[in-house]
């Protein structure tokens, strides 16, 4: 994903909504994208998260391990 369209698609979500050009290029600059294969866990509860993860396409499943 080239980092204009990583930008444009950056605007469409509230969160950055309001930032500057420049925000949202240092913000751009700064992203990496990966993909995952179905079925892949990105993170595990009650670890350390050093990521924000944003979906560009797909969906994610969450649960939650009771005892």
């Amino acid at each position: 994903m080239e980092n204009s369209a990583i930008k444009e698609f950056l605007k469409r979500i509230e969160l950055f909504k309001g930032l500057t050009e420049t925000q949202l290029d240092t913000i751009s600059e700064k992203i990496e994208v990966e993909k995952h294969k179905t079925g892949t866990m990105i993170f595990n509860q009650n670890n350390i998260r050093q990521n924000l993860y944003i979906i560009v396409d797909g969906e994610v499943e969450l649960f939650k391990r009771t005892p």
